[in-house]
């Protein structure tokens, strides 16, 4: 048999042609450098569904993902996350390992080129000595989200950056790709919740409820408000920023929280998700309007840069619902009596599971929607 490597690229394109999935040329660009080449050409034509990130298994560098087009379960070979937090941002994986160091790669890119970002101990409001590794992992950072792809800066002059809500104080801090430290930004506001990247700027949501613009052109970053939170907003909700086609909206995930006991050495509280409300911002006048439906279009929330997306493009995916993820400090501990993942029906406001099955349980990284990449 010959080298199935050497095949030229014009076999591999009318092979590759024939998938119409993203998970089919997913599995054909991981077989070689050659066909990975050929498999991103058609990606960029492919619409890829939302995938949900299992938790790792023990002493395993596999990972499976759950797509929820196919409802399969498929497996990648992900050493670089084990062990460690993940927060995902237009399909890349951000991670922090108990050796505090973070990495930012593409789970799906055969290369997998490993960017070394700044590590933790050089972000500031660190905890004392005391505190451990385990703790300082699971707690230290609340999400990181990028502007864009990486791979799309090449050759380009607008460097991709980075984004994070740090420490317990839940302060901004970012950086631009190939900067050796974090720049801290000044939030007179109080602590930040969540933080989206678009139409070239970065918004926030601090304590309240608060919207805030995250002035980094000036060489001291800060937070500016811009809004007080919507009408009757319950300021105790967890809010999550979406961009819809250039609109922005506001998630607001009502929660009731019970303290069960400890596991894995940690104090452990049973969350359950009550309810969403979603609201829509207008620049014009600074003000929110409340929204009854989402039409056609399906929201990803949790420990990812949340997205939206268009539900008659993505076979599986139901229309006016918001996918969950649990993004609680100790969610989906093992041996926990509930877990708080699933779909909301906006219309209807009822509650629905989006998988069943194994790989949800973890001391260390729950479930998070990822959109692949290449």
């Amino acid at each position: 048999m010959g080298n199935w490597a050497e095949l030229c690229k014009d076999i591999l394109r009318l092979i590759v042609d024939q998938f119409s999935k993203i998970e089919d040329i997913a599995q054909f660009g991981a077989v070689c450098h050659s066909w990975r080449l050929v498999s991103v050409e058609k990606w960029h034509f492919s619409i890829a569904s939302p995938w949900l990130m299992l938790v790792e298994k023990e002493d395993s560098d596999n990972r499976d993902f759950y797509c929820l087009s196919t409802k399969k379960v498929y497996r990648l070979n992900l050493p670089e996350a084990r062990g460690r937090m993940c927060w995902s941002s237009y399909g890349w994986l951000i991670t922090l390992g108990l050796d505090m160091e973070i990495h930012l790669f593409n789970p799906f890119s055969r290369s997998r080129v490993l960017i070394r970002l700044p590590p933790q101990p050089t972000l500031p409001n660190q905890y004392d000595d005391s505190v451990s590794p385990e703790y300082v992992r699971r707690i230290f950072i609340r999400k990181v989200i990028l502007s864009s792809r990486p791979t799309l800066c090449v050759g380009n002059d607008e460097k991709c950056m980075v984004m994070g809500i740090f420490s317990e104080y839940r302060k901004l801090a970012f950086l631009r790709l190939g900067d050796e430290v974090w720049t801290p930004v000044y939030t007179p506001q109080g602590g930040i919740n969540d933080v989206i990247y678009m139409n070239g700027q970065f918004y926030a949501i601090a304590d309240e409820g608060k919207l805030v613009i995250v002035d980094i052109s000036k060489p001291d970053p800060k937070t500016i408000e811009i809004a007080e939170p919507p009408k009757d907003y319950d300021i105790g909700a967890r809010p999550y920023l979406v961009e819809l086609e250039g609109e922005l909206f506001l998630v607001g995930r009502g929660i009731f929280v019970e303290y069960v006991g400890v596991e894995c050495n940690e104090p452990q509280s049973a969350r359950e998700t009550e309810d969403f409300e979603v609201y829509k911002f207008s620049f014009d006048d600074k003000k929110w309007t409340k929204v009854e439906s989402l039409d056609n279009r399906a929201l990803f929330v949790g420990a990812n840069a949340s997205f939206a997306i268009f539900s008659s493009n993505h076979p599986g995916c139901e229309p006016n619902c918001i996918y969950f993820t649990d993004d609680g400090a100790y969610g989906l501990m093992k041996d926990t009596a509930r877990k708080d993942m699933g779909l909301f029906r906006m219309e209807i406001g009822e509650f629905d599971e989006h998988y069943v099955g194994p790989d949800i349980l973890t001391c260390v990284c729950a479930p998070l929607w990822i959109s692949p990449s290449p």
